[in-house]
């Protein structure tokens, strides 16, 4: 075979390829082009493989409408059906491809509002005991900025110290703050992290009458965590968390807190360990 004809045949195959034909595929059909009809012996032959392959590769073409079997007085040929069936395969990828365009619309039009809902992350996760109760507590060291607390009581008061020492060390180290609504008025010293007692930390005072908060409630980012450990003395495997990740939630319960803190009763820090009395 001539450089020139080789040149061709290789072009040959990349055009063929470009219409999803297989390397097996094309060698058959190419030896159909250069003379047809042949048998599966005589492709047999040429290529150099087994007649089963051969078989195989025929029937697929066949499936495909690129070749055809003419039966003859001594056995099956095949020869190749013409161009119609290149245009056909043609046709219908450009078919799909009208579709994908068509599906792609749909698929902009609806992103938007699957990530303003952000349906494709929202999922629920439970935690129980002691150390589900430390892991959504540590988990509020991933807060970007504020995390908010409807606050039943202090961390140290139902976890060990160094733990909530620690992560109060954490909260610090990345410059997170929090802002607590409490039914206490007043709250005794509570941690040795100074910095982050007086300069991260603010609590206000809200009116049970307004709001009893018998639930601890923890929101940041796209989360809404919902912690019921008030059973812990007696059971520490009755404690109850659930994180929520869903970011429409998180923002509708960012507004309510903030109506609420707006409405609370500021704080006045009295000692750096974050001893508080409600301001007159």
């Amino acid at each position: 075979m001539g450089v020139q004809q080789e040149r061709f045949m290789q072009y040959t195959k990349s055009l063929l390829h470009s219409l999803d034909i297989t390397d097996e595929q094309i060698q058959v059909l190419l030896q159909l082009y250069i003379k047809s009809p042949q048998s599966v012996l005589q492709l047999a032959k040429t290529l150099k493989w087994g007649r089963n392959k051969v078989y195989r590769v025929i029937n697929e073409l066949v499936k495909l409408q690129l070749i055809s079997k003419i039966q003859g007085r001594f056995g099956s040929k095949f020869a190749t059906t013409g161009t119609s069936a290149l245009e056909r395969i043609v046709k219908q990828k450009q078919q799909k491809l009208k579709k994908a365009k068509t599906n792609l619309k749909k698929l902009l039009n609806t992103i938007p509002y699957m990530h303003n809902a952000n349906l494709v992350n929202s999922r629920v996760v439970h935690y129980q005991g002691i150390e589900g109760l430390k892991q959504v507590n540590w988990n509020l060291v991933h807060t970007k900025g504020i995390y908010r607390v409807y606050e039943v009581s202090r961390l140290s008061e139902y976890l060990d110290k160094n733990f909530a020492e620690n992560l109060r060390l954490e909260w610090l180290r990345r410059k997170i703050y929090s802002k607590d609504l409490t039914n206490d008025k007043k709250i005794e010293d509570w941690t040795n992290v100074t910095e982050f007692a007086t300069k991260y930390s603010d609590y206000r005072y809200i009116d049970p009458k307004i709001l009893e908060i018998k639930t601890e409630i923890y929101i940041y980012n796209n989360v809404v965590t919902i912690l019921q450990y008030d059973t812990m003395k007696y059971d520490p495997n009755s404690i109850f968390c659930v994180e929520i990740y869903n970011q429409a939630l998180a923002d509708f319960q960012k507004q309510i807190f903030d109506i609420l803190w707006n409405q609370a009763k500021p704080m006045k820090l009295l000692s750096k360990k974050g001893k508080r009395i409600v301001a007159e």
